[in-house]
């Protein structure tokens, strides 16, 4: 899915209104796709490319269904770029993250 963002940055929208830039929007692309492996274990990747800066982000996350009504989820947030470029500068915060869902 392309994303035209005429408000500049997706990440910080705001900024250029606090510092007085212009305001360059922002060209992005996102794609995501799943696999189920079975009933139990599922995979998905999505992503988001900067268009302009070539940096990127890549959230892949893993999911198995304990029982009918549980699912634990193992998920993670990955950033890519040369400093300074949009996504890049966010290399530090690369997360992983354990999730439980229980539907009733």
């Amino acid at each position: 899915q392309y994303i035209y963002y005429e408000n500049g940055s997706l990440l910080s929208p705001y900024n250029q209104y606090e510092t007085g830039e212009d305001i360059a929007a922002g060209n992005y692309l996102m794609v995501q796709s799943s696999c189920e492996i079975n009933q139990v274990h599922s995979l998905r990747l999505g992503g988001i490319v900067n268009l302009q800066d070539s940096s990127y982000t890549l959230m892949p996350q893993y999911t198995c269904a304990i029982n009918e009504v549980t699912d634990l989820s193992l998920r993670g947030g990955l950033f890519f770029g040369e400093a300074g470029t949009e996504l890049g500068m966010l290399r530090s915060i690369d997360f992983i993250d354990l999730g439980i869902k229980i539907s009733f």
